[in-house]
């Protein structure tokens, strides 16, 4: 049995023709029907049922497929594993508070120590991140939300916090700096109850830990007049400076508004209101030695923000 046997197999299952097959593949159709028949042989089982209209599975042509398509899906990762390590490439899945507001920062510096190793990035949300690795579209991922599932390795490394941001105007100073003087949780649930609310979209770890805030608020959804769910953080930011309304949002994302006076931060005293961001792998997969040094890298570089 060698690979073009099972790629053909494939081609005809997917496609209930030899003709069809032979296009896909690029050879003769004669060919095509020398890889079954040497395939059927060596296997000692009938895959395939032809007759003049289509092409059809057997039961054990059925098992069979299942089992191809994953051989050949190792096969293209494990190429494909070889070429990044011999490019130096690391395969990264990241939700949008890392990817937005980690890795520009540490790229900068980490390839400028390691100008060989090639970063690329896909991003989505956490659980998209999530789905990406278990189908090995990368090998690491960045999330901001805790997993507890097995087939995951889930390591912290950042501290992060979220707040609740306003436009910076009189209506919300004395809020701001009588929530400053008093930590009042009565201001935040004042705030949310009365002023339009803007969220991130259903799926993402900030929303996740939104969701827990609001509940440790004795605050539902139903309460709030939520006027917009955004995917993109920095939408989110510039509705609020424009006094569409309010947020909560990562320390993180909002830290150059802060600094700059563009919003105010309400400060969440609560539990909830702190999370890790983290790097998740697969359990059963053996990384590369340059993707555990980023890994460590990473690490090291936000180490002082951790709180154990």
């Amino acid at each position: 049995m060698d690979f073009k046997q099972i790629e053909s197999f494939v081609a005809v299952a997917e496609t209930g023709s030899f003709t069809k097959a032979a296009k896909v593949m690029n050879v003769s159709q004669p060919s095509i029907s020398l890889h079954i028949q040497n395939l059927e042989a060596e296997l000692k089982a009938q895959l395939l049922i032809r007759d003049t209209k289509k092409i059809k599975l057997t039961e054990r042509g059925s098992e069979f497929y299942d089992c191809a398509k994953n051989m050949l899906r190792l096969k293209e990762r494990l190429l494909r594993d070889w070429e990044d390590e011999d490019k130096g490439l690391i395969r990264l899945g990241a939700s949008s508070i890392p990817s937005g507001y980690i890795l520009p920062e540490v790229l900068s510096t980490y390839q400028r120590l390691h100008p060989n190793i090639h970063v690329s990035i896909s991003q989505t949300d956490s659980e998209g991140v999530v789905k990406g690795l278990t189908a090995h579209d990368y090998e690491i991922g960045l999330v901001g939300m805790n997993l507890t599932d097995d087939e995951l390795k889930c390591v912290p490394f950042y501290y992060d916090k979220f707040v609740l941001i306003t436009p910076p105007t009189v209506n919300y100073k004395p809020l701001y700096e009588n929530y400053r003087l008093s930590g009042s949780s009565e201001i935040l649930t004042k705030i949310l109850r009365e002023r339009p609310v803007i969220f991130r979209e259903e799926g993402s770890g900030s929303q996740k830990t939104t969701s827990k805030i609001l509940r440790e608020l004795n605050l539902l959804e139903a309460d709030l007049n939520i006027t917009a769910r955004l995917n993109d953080t920095e939408a989110i930011k510039k509705m609020v400076e424009g006094g569409l309304g309010v947020a909560i949002l990562s320390a993180k994302a909002v830290e150059n508004e802060v600094n700059n006076g563009e919003v105010y931060a309400f400060d969440l005293h609560i539990k909830e209101a702190e999370r890790t961001l983290n790097v998740i792998t697969y359990k059963h997969d053996k990384l590369k030695k340059h993707e555990e040094d980023f890994i460590a890298f990473l690490k090291q570089y936000y180490e002082y923000t951790y709180r154990n």
